[in-house]
């Protein structure tokens, strides 16, 4: 196996820079509290996470905060989960559960009135919620209550989890004996897994896609696939080169499978082995991060709140040392660093460098993307490049551009701030 270890060549500055290369946002910057369980992003590009005194969204410069005052049922909410509709679904011990869209909070209460749910197994496939706790699960059903899904009937078997699958409909152990998991399907049919690596004794399991049911054990993590019910095993000293790893997860983040726990994130290939691997400095004491759109990696930990590095800058400054890096941002599906002197450069995930898009030697201004237009905007002291569909419209300036520093969209017209108001630099995009 193929192993990438992103940044090795920068282990040393990794230990003794840390201070300087990470950016920490604690209580002192507007969370609510330091101790943090989980990061996660949602479709629009909003960070979330989850701490022991409510639910945070930041949108890059600020905190805004969820508690059971804008109708959270408990303040201390254990996980959180992106759903593609735009949903943040969050789980918590309580007698109800829900998601926030557009920042506004629905609220489910369970059927059985003032029964809390223990969810620490949930599963989520993309879009609905699963709130499995050891031995049972609930789903949100038509009456918008918890139901807990009583899906086995076999005798000599307990629950380990419900399945939103079109065959299998939950996994069962056999009650005493053998701890190996099996199968039931939806006529109640038992079937063995394909080896017998998978049993009932990891910390952290649930289903992570509508195919896909995940567990993490201190040594090793694996995996079943619903439609073959083929499972796999890898250890974390294969996978990792660490004997154990604590608090290990698997979780989904914008499309990708990441592995995750103390002090280390990694991305999972199409094999489900680790292909990029990211170490943690051990002094930022972190016991979960993930990797976001922008290649930003985010860190959780239990007292010192949260912390955030750009592997697309590090990238960038190694590559272009003697260059002043202006900004690195996304634009569209791309994602733009701005190098003074030099102009706009693009990251290729093929060759994992950044590459010459738009060479200028003049000033920087901004690199945007209005989707109202499908349309990118690179603008510099003498330029505005306009691209869409693969075309480039250059508006050049003989002498400096005070049209626009930067583009907005706002009632059907597109507008450039600069130093002394703004230019209308488009008409009506929607017709009269």
């Amino acid at each position: 196996m193929i192993k990438v270890w992103i940044l090795t060549a920068l282990s040393i500055a990794f230990n003794w820079s840390a201070a300087q290369s990470y950016t920490n946002y604690s209580e002192k910057d507007g969370l609510p509290s330091n101790h943090v369980y989980k990061i996660t992003q949602d479709v629009k590009g909003f960070i979330w996470i989850a701490t022991d005194e409510g639910l945070v969204k930041y949108n890059g410069t600020n905190f805004k905060v969820f508690t059971t005052q804008e109708g959270l049922p408990t303040n201390d909410i254990w996980n959180i989960f992106p759903a593609s509709d735009g949903k943040l679904w969050y789980i918590a011990k309580s007698t109800s559960m829900g998601y926030i869209l557009d920042d506004v909070v629905y609220d489910f209460k369970n059927k059985e009135k003032d029964v809390a749910i223990d969810p620490i197994c949930t599963g989520f496939t993309g879009d609905t919620l699963i709130a499995s706790g050891i031995f049972y699960s609930h789903i949100l059903n038509s009456d918008l209550e918890w139901e807990k899904m009583n899906y086995n009937t076999v005798d000599g078997y307990s629950n380990v989890s419900y399945l939103s699958h079109k065959h299998i409909k939950g996994l069962v152990v056999k009650t005493l004996g053998s701890n190996n998991i099996k199968a039931l399907t939806k006529e109640n049919k038992l079937i063995s897994l394909k080896d017998t690596l998978f049993s009932f004794s990891s910390h952290s399991r649930g289903q992570l896609t509508d195919s896909l049911y995940v567990d993490n054990a201190l040594l090793s993590y694996g995996f079943i696939n619903l439609n073959s019910l083929k499972s796999s095993r890898y250890t974390y000293e294969d996978e990792l080169n660490i004997p154990f790893l604590k608090y290990s997860r698997l979780h989904l983040a914008n499309n990708e499978i990441q592995l995750t726990g103390e002090n280390v994130v990694a991305k999972l290939g199409s094999q489900l082995r680790v292909t990029d691997l990211i170490h943690i400095p051990k002094d930022l004491k972190s016991h979960y991060s993930f990797i976001d759109k922008e290649n930003t990696v985010w860190i959780a930990t239990f007292s010192n709140g949260i912390y955030k590095y750009s592997l697309n800058e590090r990238l960038i400054k190694t590559e272009l040392s003697h260059s002043k890096i202006i900004n690195i941002k996304r634009v569209g599906k791309k994602i733009i660093a701005l190098v003074s002197g030099k102009g706009f450069y693009e990251y290729d995930q093929k060759t994992n460098s950044f590459l010459p898009f738009i060479e200028s030697k003049n000033f920087l201004y901004d690199a945007d993307y209005l989707k109202e237009t499908n349309t990118s905007y690179y603008i510099t002291k003498k330029n505005i490049y306009s691209i869409s569909n693969n075309e480039k419209v250059n508006q050049y300036f003989d002498l400096v551009n005070e049209t626009a520093r930067s583009v907005t969209f706002h009632d059907g017209f597109i507008y450039g701030p600069f130093t002394l108001g703004a230019s209308l630099l488009a008409p009506n995009v929607n017709g009269p």
